[in-house]
């Protein structure tokens, strides 16, 4: 009697399996749910596969390496995340709650700009001093940081859009324009201010950097 442990029968047995599967009758369509036919193609495409992943179980070998690829390529992607530095503003001081809560309010008034829903204004964290700006298409967005020595503008997206670039650009120079207000003008004591800053020509050579970059 022949062994069913030896790879032929192995084999033979795998080869019957599938061929009785791809051979099955005919199931009604239902009323639920659309059904796929399946054509000479799909079935000629299985069947390579079928060899494919058969001479892979006859060489363990091949599996190990395929797995060690993929994890490889897995690891370039997350560590690609498209993330790009706009700005840094190193400050002396600053109240980073009140400024989040200004800069959320002056944002939510610039969703609209250029166009109704251009923008989407979110505070993704409770955890830290953070405003997102999504833009329509969802190709890039503006994350905003304030931390105890700095304000940063980020842009996230590996592939932004050329109409995102462009309003990028305005929005973000408003944004720092309004930061430079609050540095400069009005009467407020210098210990009120929402922001310090280190140098007080950081922000006016950020703009001026952004405009000629």
């Amino acid at each position: 009697m022949r062994d069913v442990h030896h790879p032929a029968a192995i084999f033979a047995l795998i080869l019957i399996s599938f061929l009785v599967q791809n051979v099955r009758g005919f199931v009604p369509p239902s009323h639920h749910h659309q059904q796929v036919l399946r054509t000479p193609a799909d079935s000629a495409l299985q069947m390579s596969s079928f060899f494919d992943g058969l001479g892979n179980f006859f060489s363990p070998g091949n599996n190990e390496d395929d797995s060690t690829e993929s994890d490889d390529d897995d690891d370039d992607g997350d560590t690609d995340l498209g993330s790009s530095r706009i700005v840094t503003i190193p400050v002396e001081s600053i109240k980073p709650g009140a400024l989040r809560l200004f800069l959320m309010f002056y944002l939510m008034g610039e969703q609209n700009t250029p166009e109704k829903g251009s923008w989407k204004i979110d505070q993704p964290t409770t955890e830290e001093y953070a405003v997102d700006a999504y833009y329509h298409d969802r190709t890039a967005v503006i994350m905003i940081r304030l931390t105890d020595d700095q304000i940063t503008l980020d842009r996230m997206g590996s592939m932004p859009s050329t109409s995102f670039i462009m309003q990028e650009a305005v929005l973000v120079d408003g944004i720092l324009e309004e930061l430079q207000r609050m540095v400069l003008e009005g009467e407020v004591k210098r210990e009120d201010r929402l922001i310090l800053l280190q140098d007080d020509n950081a922000i006016e050579n950020a703009r001026e950097a952004l405009a000629f970059g």
